[in-house]
């Protein structure tokens, strides 16, 4: 059966301020953020393991990160998985004697044997390995983690000064000022 309304989105109301978790690829869907913002969120924590590269203004993810964030007039935090992975193992090297299937008997074995090994296959391309970041609710970044196995992210999240913002600014205006006032307290 579904969830009732109210039990989707929940925002934990704590001392930190209010914060709502939005996993993974459904930060690309805008009504995700917009519904935990509707209900109260300041800083929506976004845990995911995207693939990463150390070059500015890489990712679609990391401007939906930011464009997150103006929207809604939320913080967004967000975790990305880090550490090193490995490729996998080369397959296993055939050799030995032996006649091929197929083969004349003992010429091809020797040929095989003579062979050199495969290469190993090519090392992964993309990880999932850090660019952890912290965005405020104008949409700037405030700290991003570099790429190894220990990087993390650290900012000040500032709810007093959010909900002043809130409480405040208005929708179109703050908005349009980078204020990030678009939802109401």
């Amino acid at each position: 059966p579904p969830l009732p309304p109210q039990d989707l989105f929940p925002v934990a109301h704590t001392p930190l301020g209010a914060l709502a978790v939005v996993a993974a690829d459904d930060l690309l869907v805008p009504e995700a953020v917009r519904a935990a913002a509707l209900r109260g969120a300041e800083v929506v924590c976004h845990p995911a393991s995207e693939a990463w590269a150390p070059t500015p203004g890489r990712t679609v993810r990391d401007a939906v990160k930011q464009v997150r964030a103006v929207e809604n007039g939320v913080y967004v935090v967000s975790a990305n998985t880090a550490g090193v992975r490995a490729p996998p193992p080369p397959p296993p090297h055939l050799s030995g004697g032996g006649a091929t299937p197929g083969g004349g008997g003992d010429g091809d074995a020797a040929a095989a044997a003579d062979a050199p090994p495969p290469p190993p296959p090519p090392p992964l391309l993309t990880t999932a390995d850090g660019g952890s970041k912290v965005v405020d609710p104008r949409g700037l970044v405030l700290a991003e983690a570099a790429q190894g196995p220990s990087a993390a992210a650290a900012a000040e999240v500032d709810v007093p000064a959010l909900r002043a913002r809130r409480s405040g600014g208005g929708a179109p205006a703050a908005a349009a000022e980078g204020g990030g006032g678009g939802v109401p307290p």
